[in-house]
């Protein structure tokens, strides 16, 4: 479940907002293109599909080449338009890459932890919009050895978002590699589904897969080694990254991962075709286009303006319940990640990931916690997010949850609401990641696992108790926040970048910078590495959140399998047994280190 923050953002058809109104980080990246004596200064390079002319701008004493919104699709539109992407046409002569293409189509912001909120962007935006950005260190001829590339996909819930949030300079200046960032349909756009070829869904990912693939085809011509690819991304970009490691259809295509504050496991990430296809109809209905036959419904729809789907997109959302996400399609996910590791078809790859340490802080985001200040009030918005699960169990899960996390019904209300940020981070993120840390090293893939544990000085919200979701990215990404950050927080955000750039370059986080040495997790020692500006030789872990995370992946998907098996028995004895006896196993376990 991904909580909803709305935001406007301009149309296509609406003029751009002022220089002024923009994301400082937006403006910063300008800054970072148009700085130093190199600044304005054109390179040029060949690709598969023709010539492009970007910048060349100087950090810190280091030259980069950036290329910015560079099409890898053909613009999605008309018959295109719910449709796979489809390769761009070769062009003669140079092509101008000097300046970001427009965001995917997008109306509202659906919180996913940004490193800026986006607000009365001056970017507009247009259906056609699939675009990446290259950041590529300046080489001499004679360098022998390419660079390690590096692809960032952003977060956003699928609803909001776009590659140029990021600025790749620094990254790669810093850290001598290639820096990728990208667009994709969002939205009904990228993930409206009839369950048929008509309107196949996963749009969104197949747009991520493409780039990655022009990448891969590409890259070299920037100075990039195709065998050194990883992908990387934030929050509904870690899950992206997680359903990419699943999908068979990437095999051979990058070589590692990180996945950061999101996997596959996240509650209420994949639906089915035939949760597709109902909010496909009830889009269609609310457009005047709800035909029996799907290629009708799909036809109309094409016809609409992209404004309209926008709108009506909109209008069919509810706050427990986010329509156009990823589902098992058949062909890009064939079947359930828990599946898809039990046939042990998953590819080879290093992997790094983690989680905050106080993820359930996107709450503040949107204000839900200060509906939150007593036992009343955490109990309703607990069986609210609980809401994800079939209704017949939702009684037996509500009831174990709180028993779990609300330490004291007559707490004052803000420990009543870090009870509740401690449940939804653990449910959300904590376990999930767990699971997938778990899942991808027993079937022998060197993984690490990480916990990030600064919370910025910058924000006011230091009484939850630690990182709230998304919050390395200020780490990792310079930002508009950059200049007011410690020295401390600098120093532990050059660790970081190094880390993560070192992991792209052989597949071992363990930089000459790091003050100690990252173990890989296992099934046995589950040992993860604290980031923290106190980072040392007591920063390695193990078993986070053990107790739980075995309430989450044990206690609460066995109620949920066996409320499902006992329908109609809500109030019966066989349910209330079955959640008496879990629970009361579960008191067994308190205080005893889980088996996860």
């Amino acid at each position: 479940m991904i909580m909803r923050m709305d935001f406007d953002l301009p149309s296509e058809t609406e003029s751009p907002t002022t220089a002024m109104d923009a994301p400082l980080s937006l403006l910063l990246s300008l800054l970072l293109l148009s700085a130093g004596p190199c600044a304005a200064q054109e390179t040029t390079v060949t690709t598969k599909y023709g010539q492009l002319s970007g910048l060349t701008t100087d950090y810190d004493g280091v030259s980069i080449r950036a290329f910015l919104g560079v099409p890898f699709a053909k613009p999605p539109t008309g018959d295109l338009r719910f449709m796979p992407p489809v390769e761009p046409e070769p062009w003669d002569g140079v092509r101008e890459a000097t300046a970001f293409g427009p965001a995917c189509p997008q109306e509202k912001m659906f919180l996913p932890g940004f490193v800026e909120p986006f607000l009365n962007s001056a970017r507009q935006w247009s259906e056609d919009c699939l675009t990446l950005n290259v950041y590529a260190p300046v080489r001499n001829p004679s360098a022998a050895d390419p660079l390690a590339v590096m692809v960032y996909i952003h977060g956003g819930g699928w609803q909001v978002g776009t590659g140029s949030e990021n600025n790749g300079t620094q990254l790669a200046a810093e850290n001598n590699v290639i820096v990728v960032t990208l667009n994709y349909r969002l939205g009904a756009f990228g993930f409206l589904g009839t369950g048929d070829q008509h309107a196949p869904g996963n749009l969104g990912l197949l747009d991520q897969r493409l780039a990655i693939n022009w990448v891969k085809e590409n890259i070299a011509s920037f100075g990039g080694d195709v065998d050194r690819m990883t992908i990387f991304g934030l929050s509904a970009g870690g899950i992206s990254v997680s359903l990419h490691l699943l999908s068979p259809l990437n095999t051979g295509l990058f070589r590692r991962a990180i996945t950061q504050s999101g996997t596959a496991f996240t509650p209420g990430t994949l639906g089915t075709k035939e949760s597709a296809l109902a909010d496909a109809r009830r889009l269609a209905q609310s457009l005047d286009c709800d035909r029996v036959a799907t290629e009708d419904l799909v036809s109309c729809l094409k016809s609409k303006t992209a404004q309209d789907v926008l709108t009506a997109s909109s209008a069919v959302q509810s706050p427990s319940h986010i329509s156009f996400t990823p589902i098992v399609d058949g062909t890009f996910l064939p079947t359930s990640p828990e599946e898809i590791f039990a046939q042990g078809s998953v590819e080879a790859r290093e992997h790094i990931i983690g989680v905050s340490s106080m993820e359930g802080g996107i709450v503040l985001y949107n204000g839900l916690y200060e509906q939150i200040v007593s036992e009343d009030t955490f109990r309703e918005h607990l069986e609210y997010v609980m809401g994800v699960y079939n209704s017949t169990n939702l009684v037996q899960i509500t009831h174990a949850a709180k028993f779990e996390y609300l330490t004291n019904a007559t707490a004052s209300p803000r420990d009543v609401q870090k009870d509740f940020m401690r449940m939804y981070g653990d449910w959300m993120f904590v376990a999930p990641t767990t699971r997938m840390a778990r899942e991808f090293a027993n079937a022998g893939n060197p993984t690490y696992m990480y916990l990030f544990d600064q919370p910025p000085s910058f924000f006011d919200h230091q009484w939850i108790g630690g990182a709230s979701h998304g919050e390395e990215n200020y780490f990792l990404w310079p930002s508009s926040r950059s200049d007011m950050m410690t020295d401390a927080e600098k120093l532990l955000g050059l660790r970081m970048r190094r880390t993560w750039t070192d992991f792209a370059k052989t597949g071992n986080p363990n930089s000459v910078d790091l003050p100690v040495i990252w173990p890989q997790y296992d099934q046995h020692s589950r040992q993860y590495l604290v980031l923290s500006t106190t980072l040392g030789s007591d920063s390695v872990k193990a078993h986070m959140h053990s107790k739980q995370v075995f309430f989450w992946n044990y206690i609460v998907s066995a109620l949920a399998r066996v409320c499902c098996t006992c329908a109609g028995l809500v109030s019966g004895g066989a349910s209330l047994w079955a959640t008496g006896t879990l629970l009361a196993v579960w008191s067994l376990v308190v205080g005893f280190r889980a088996v996860v």
